[in-house]
């Protein structure tokens, strides 16, 4: 059931937003249908970060999300959205565990990476670079192909979900 609420929340997201090719003047509206990924946050003992029963977890006022656009760092917040932040923590029943679905930045550049931040309550700052597929030559559809957390690549185009697990 969370699959299928990720996968609507995932398309939901990916039809508000659009680009423009800088060769032409008609505007190109990207389908984003993995612009998203899973995120588990433990610390070195393997504690969920994210489980609300943890008093040491990380709720979701204590993260915000930064998108890079144009060189500087903006705050991702559209209070018109289900989810603000760009950001949702729910219990996934096949890990059994909380995880945090972040929405990455699809502004993207011409090599089709687009860069977050994510700002945790504790002052540390965790930047979460994302490689697309070409969507100019695939029907204008994006879709992650590689992240990079902290400059360490941690999912390289799996068949699996993806899922990244961080330590803090």
């Amino acid at each position: 059931m969370n699959i299928m609420k990720y996968l609507i929340y995932s398309f939901i997201i990916a039809l508000l937003f659009s680009s423009c090719d800088d060769n032409e003047n008609e505007e190109q509206v990207l389908v984003s249908i993995g612009s998203a990924f899973l995120m588990k946050i433990a610390d070195n003992e393997g504690n969920d970060l994210l489980d609300p029963d943890n008093d040491n977890s990380f709720k979701i006022e204590d993260i915000n999300n930064f998108y890079l656009i144009d060189g500087e760092k903006v705050r991702k917040f559209n209070e018109e959205m289900t989810y603000p932040k760009g950001l949702q923590l729910f219990y996934h029943g096949n890990y059994k565990r909380w995880v945090l679905l972040v929405s990455t930045n699809n502004y993207i550049d011409n090599d089709f990476k687009g860069i977050s931040f994510l700002e945790f309550k504790n002052g540390s700052i965790d930047k979460i670079e994302v490689q697309y597929n070409d969507y100019k030559s695939n029907l204008n559809i994006i879709n992650i192909q590689k992240i990079w957390y902290n400059d360490e690549l941690v999912w390289n185009d799996s068949p699996n979900e993806q899922i990244i697990e961080i330590f803090k």
